[in-house]
């Protein structure tokens, strides 16, 4: 944990060993890993993923890790959507580099985030105010959950992943029919109402830190205007036997 606080008494009260530390800190992290043969990594959406990345490769080649999972972003386009995407991407490869038996998994947005965002104007107006264009456009979601759940396989399995990266991608909707399942849910009409990028910025500036604003900005944008299709997802077999 990056501090002691009520999430670390709940982990604590499960059984869990909490160590305080700090990704930014060499010697904090090596101290962390010390004895540990599986860890799962993950940065928030702010600055020093590459320093972090870099310090935690290092700190478990030294150690000798013989599996990280590492949470990622998605990276099955040419088109790199934002700064923090190339990052992740770049952050990947220092982690194959390194030699720590990295297995990355490649997450779109997390749906968690988009409620957060639009939850009060839900409450408040019956609406949804996103740059999300005429509502057609295709947003790419994953449970915060879920990931835990695969993340938490791969490291529990004693055999080794058949793969090096998995895409993990849930449900694919546009923001209307984000709308149409909160009415049928809510029992009662939600609309979407377009917004322009500096809307949208303005709206979020006091609630997240400057480098999400920009990650997401630019992630709006792009799933606008790509315009993925929905596509049947294929079951496959994560770990060898």
């Amino acid at each position: 944990m990056h501090k002691l606080d009520d999430r670390s008494d709940r982990l604590r009260e499960l059984g869990a060993e909490v160590i305080e530390g700090d990704l930014l800190n060499p010697a904090s992290t090596r101290t962390a890993l010390q004895g540990i043969r599986r860890a799962y990594f993950t940065y928030p959406v702010a600055d020093g993923l590459m320093e972090a990345t870099t310090i935690f490769a290092q700190a478990a080649r030294e150690v000798g890790t013989e599996l990280i999972v590492n949470l990622s972003q998605l990276q099955n386009t040419p088109q790199v959507p934002s700064f923090r995407n190339l990052q992740h991407r770049l952050a990947d490869e220092v982690l194959n580099w390194a030699e720590v038996g990295a297995v990355h998994l490649h997450a779109p947005p997390f749906y968690e985030n988009v409620r957060a965002m639009t939850t009060r104007s839900v409450a408040e107006q019956n609406a949804i105010f996103l740059p999300w264009g005429k509502g057609d456009a295709i947003v790419p979601l994953v449970g915060a959950e879920d990931v835990g759940r695969v993340a938490t396989a791969l490291l529990a399995n004693s055999g080794t992943p058949d793969q090096n990266a998995y895409d993990l991608i849930v449900e694919m909707p546009t923001v209307i029919e984000i709308a149409n399942t909160l009415t049928t849910v809510l029992e009662r009409p939600i609309r979407y109402v377009e917004i322009t990028d500096a809307q949208w910025a303005q709206a979020v500036r006091e609630l997240i830190n400057a480098h999400a604003l920009d990650h997401l900005s630019h992630l709006w944008r792009f799933f606008r205007e790509s315009r993925f299709r929905k596509v049947k997802m294929v079951s496959v077999r994560p770990l060898a036997r």
